[in-house]
């Protein structure tokens, strides 16, 4: 109960339009249990981005940054030895400055590596890894909106409480899930907590039948809450009524 209660209060200010879930509340239960082995492998897969799926774009990344920075680094370094050679005749031989820039280029590799990849966030999946416990929140739905997909976006999907809280879920992740039925009556949101990285949806009850209407969500509304397409998910203050009239305005 205690571990429980500490996890709350640690998810209390992570986003603007995500709130921290009121304690006691019916229809949004928050409690820890141990990470199932699905879920560890997907965490790991974001801890380690030269193992994991992103070890491809992660490389390309790097290259780009490391290659623009060999080019102008070249232009400084020259010049630095050009100055270094009127005072230490040593630089000016040139297997001693291409050594010299060889290290300085090996040190800049590890330092951009490390801020690129060993950032807080990282820091924190890899804690949350080693607990190897997941927080999990237990839904109870009672209506829904599904805005189908426009491009390539994934689709968008409003959910209604039963104590009237507004969710809302967007990505292209959540496109597996609405093949598998969600938005689901009562269902689970799991995440590593103290990174908050999305674990995924688990099913816990049937099927609902959502108000389904065609994308695209105007820009306008979007930006409110587009923090959703990073964390998968978000608790917004805005009222379901509210956000299902405008969708009908926007179909018609």
């Amino acid at each position: 109960m205690v571990e429980s209660l500490v996890v709350q209060t640690k998810l209390a200010s992570r986003r603007r339009c995500r709130k921290n879930l009121p304690l006691g509340d019916q229809s949004v239960q928050t409690t820890s249990r141990p990470m199932t082995s699905a879920e560890k492998r997907e965490l790991r897969s974001h801890v380690d981005h030269w193992k994991g799926e992103g070890r491809i774009w992660a490389g390309m990344v790097l290259f780009i940054i490391f290659a623009a920075a060999f080019a102008i680094l070249g232009s400084l370094v020259r010049f630095l030895f050009s100055f270094l050679a009127e005072v230490a005749p040593i630089f000016q031989e040139r297997p001693v400055n291409v050594i010299a820039f060889a290290c300085l280029m090996v040190l800049f590799y590890a330092w951009l590596r490390r801020r690129l990849w060993a950032s807080p966030f990282s820091r924190q999946m890899k804690a949350d890894l080693a607990a190897g416990v997941a927080t999990a929140h237990i839904v109870d739905a009672e209506d829904s909106i599904l805005v189908q997909e426009h491009e390539d976006e994934g689709p968008t999907v409003f959910v209604k409480t039963r104590d009237s809280e507004t969710l809302v879920f967007a990505g292209q992740e959540l496109d597996i899930y609405t093949k598998r039925g969600f938005p689901w009556s009562r269902f689970e949101i799991v995440e590593s907590p103290t990174s908050g990285f999305f674990l995924g949806l688990r099913r816990l009850g049937p099927p609902l039948t959502p108000l389904v209407v065609p994308g695209p969500i105007p820009w306008s509304e979007v930006k409110e809450y587009r923090d959703v397409f990073r964390r998968k998910w978000l608790r917004l203050d805005a009222s379901f009524e509210d956000i299902k009239k405008k969708r009908l305005q926007t179909a018609n």
